[in-house]
């Protein structure tokens, strides 16, 4: 029997594509210049100091002895419900439409646009617009237990040792389980046996690194044993714990995880000048922009590069599906308790109290274990997440970035696939 070929996908426009061509040449002459400016110690410690200065204005108002407290939780809850970002969808739409006229606006200008790019741009516009809302967070979830600001939900019961996925506690957790075809969290529910369960972290809570670890080990103390998979600062957490707790995790593989800040690259950098203890004292908590300013400073012209591929890929089946939910969770950041901001960026970059041996000792770590990192990690350098594997366990790297291994079919199928055969093998 002959398979029949599947129909090439459709590709850009050659304008769109021109000016995509155009685009990705503008944003790598910006992030050369940026990486400049990181060889610049001067300018990265004066950018440090008039960040702490502007905390100063809040410093002298009285503030409140009430600490951020987390919202009130129902015991069921499925999606996102009343918390879904309606308005961070429309401002989402509206932004890209506005990016890409915008930048036919500039190719015209430089003599590079013509009819036919406006036409096509104009369809893109309506594309954007057109598109249904995503659908977040499909996954049906159940408040198992909550303290503080820790909140751990079962995706699934079952008999036999536990998953337990520890999300980032500087983004919101659904990146995990984006969409019904895009949803790490729906690979691992398929490939593997056993309850599932994650947990997540209420936003501007008061607690600090300590206090957070306290959390995970009490949300962890009702099982003897667990498989712990940690994302972004989520796996450093579950590497701490598993240090300090050798005998009560199984398994343990974290992914885009923080062990060795000499290697952390650019946010590294800009942490050796940063004066986190002067913010975190002006304010209880630390707003989300605050939060993910370093990460936009050093890379500006990320967006620059995100139009370029919105250019050439709308057309795609199910792309403008994926770009808008990767966009609202990307743009949908959470702020961080003033204490916690404070540990994170002192003792885990700073200090790198962690690769020290001051806050546990990796070497401590008697369970498999595997630190999967992103080839292309702007955030957390492959070097920096693999360092892990220098004092336990093995490490593996896989083509992609640190959203993009969990935001494209090509890396989500790779990394479910690895954590799937680790955690799951000999079972």
């Amino acid at each position: 029997m002959t398979a029949t070929p599947s129909p090439p996908e459709p590709s850009a426009p050659r304008a769109l594509d021109s000016l995509a061509e155009l685009l990705v040449g503008l944003e790598r002459g910006g992030a050369q210049a940026i990486q400049a400016t990181l060889a610049d110690v001067p300018t990265l410690r004066a950018a440090g100091a008039q960040a702490a200065a502007l905390t100063r204005p809040w410093s002298a108002i009285p503030q409140s002895p009430q600490r951020p407290r987390p919202p009130e939780i129902g015991s069921r809850r499925q999606g996102l419900e009343a918390s879904y970002p309606t308005a961070l969808l429309t401002a989402t739409r509206a932004g890209w439409a506005t990016a890409a006229a915008g930048a036919a606006t500039w190719a015209s200008a430089r003599g590079a646009a013509d009819g036919e790019l406006i036409r096509e741009v104009a369809e893109l516009q309506a594309g954007l617009y057109a598109t249904a809302a995503p659908k977040l967070a499909p996954s049906p979830r159940t408040l198992e237990w909550s303290e503080g600001s820790a909140r751990l939900w079962r995706l699934r019961g079952g008999e036999g040792t536990p998953t337990v996925v520890v999300c980032s506690f500087v983004n919101r957790f659904y990146l995990l389980d984006l969409l019904s075809d895009q949803s790490l969290i729906r690979e691992l529910m398929t490939g593997l046996a056993g309850p599932i369960l994650l947990l997540d972290w209420a936003e501007g809570g008061p607690e600090g690194l300590e206090e957070l670890l306290g959390l995970l080990d009490r949300a962890l103390a009702r099982w003897d044993q667990v498989d712990l998979f940690g994302y972004s600062t989520g796996g450093t957490l579950a590497a701490i714990h598993a240090a300090r707790r050798p005998g009560r995790v199984a398994r343990l593989a974290v992914f885009g995880a923080p062990s060795d800040a000499t290697r952390g690259g650019r946010f590294a950098a800009w942490s050796e000048h940063a004066d986190f203890g002067a913010i975190s004292s002006a304010l209880p908590a630390v707003p989300a922009a605050w939060v993910h300013a370093p990460f936009w400073a050093l890379r500006p012209t990320v967006n620059v590069s995100k139009l370029a591929s919105l250019l050439r890929r709308w057309r795609r089946p199910d792309y403008l599906d994926r770009f808008l939910a990767v966009e609202l969770w990307n743009n949908d950041n959470v702020s961080i308790g003033a204490n916690l901001y404070r540990d994170w960026g002192q003792r885990i970059y700073r200090d790198n109290a962690l690769w020290e041996g001051d806050l546990a000792d990796l070497g401590a770590i008697e369970c498999p274990a595997l630190a999967i990192a992103a080839e292309q990690d702007g955030i957390v350098p492959a070097a920096c997440t693999l360092a892990l594997a220098e004092r336990t366990g093995e490490g593996r790297s896989i083509p992609g970035g640190h959203v993009g291994l969990l935001s494209g079919r090509r890396g989500l199928r790779e990394l479910s696939r690895t954590l799937i055969d680790f955690l799951g093998a000999d079972r």
